[in-house]
């Protein structure tokens, strides 16, 4: 029983002890969106960065067309006659030349003799004789073969009056030494079947070489030449020389117009 009379009211009383935490309850649900904020303020303009580096080149432009050529402009007028010169003074008098070279030497003396330290030789040219085919008894390719035919030819000029132009030998006028040469230039030889042409500066009638050329014979050539020379040969007075041709084939050949065989000497030593 309490001391209390009706209508007070009594002390409070001690709290008590604070309870156990419940367990978390289950997550809730997604709330709906709410509506957008108001827009904030604008930021501060950021510093500029460095600069980038160049680009590479471009490809080059298409050239230009060319422009219209200008007008030709008006010829200037003729410029006024210049005054005349003072003539110059008169030259002197030139020193005297060199001597000239001593002129050709002139034929033998009376003792017949030649005369000597001097450079003489000659020149024959024509056109060559027929040029048969050599017989199969004598196709040795040779031009010491009875095949061969010596060149008679009309003399051009002969220093010596050593060349006989009658059987087309040359003898050798002085010992020393001479340089030989040949030409032969022929002609038209479509109707000449194949074979082969040998040229030479040879001994009349021995196996006595200084100078052979020779070249095939084509249907299809329309001109032959052969050349050949020998330098500085050492030949003996009285030695006979002269020039073979030598057709190896199966046609006779005739000389045309135009044709030319030429033999030279030249004494050199």
């Amino acid at each position: 029983m309490s001391n209390c009379k009706d209508g007070d009211r009594g002390p409070r009383g001690f709290a008590g002890k604070q309870g156990q935490v419940g367990q978390r309850g289950l997550k809730g649900d997604r709330g709906i969106q709410g509506p957008q904020g108001i827009q904030g303020f604008q930021g501060k303009r950021g510093e500029i960065g460095p600069t980038g580096r160049a680009g590479d080149q471009g490809p080059m432009g298409l050239t230009g067309r060319a422009g219209a050529n200008g007008i030709d402009g008006t010829p200037g007028k003729p410029g006024e006659k210049g005054l005349r010169g003072v003539d110059g003074k008169e030259g002197r008098v030139g020193e005297t030349g060199p001597i000239g070279r001593t002129g050709a030497v002139g034929p033998p003396g009376p003792d017949g003799k030649l005369p000597e330290f001097f450079t003489f030789g000659f020149q024959a040219e024509s056109e060559p004789l027929a040029i048969p085919p050599v017989a199969e008894a004598f196709n040795d390719n040779e031009l010491c073969s009875a095949g061969s035919v010596i060149q008679k030819i009309s003399t051009v000029y002969d220093d010596s009056n050593s060349y006989d132009s009658s059987t087309g030998i040359w003898t050798v006028p002085m010992t020393g030494r001479y340089d030989l040469s040949f030409f032969v230039s022929l002609t038209t030889l479509r109707s000449w079947k194949a074979g082969e042409l040998i040229v030479g500066i040879t001994h009349p009638t021995s196996c006595l070489f200084y100078s052979v050329n020779s070249v095939e014979i084509k249907p299809t050539k329309l001109r032959i030449q052969l050349s050949g020379s020998a330098i500085a040969i050492e030949l003996n007075k009285g030695d006979n020389i002269s020039l073979k041709i030598m057709n190896v084939g199966s046609n006779n050949y005739n000389p045309l117009n135009g044709d030319i065989v030429r033999f030279t000497s030249r004494k050199v030593g």
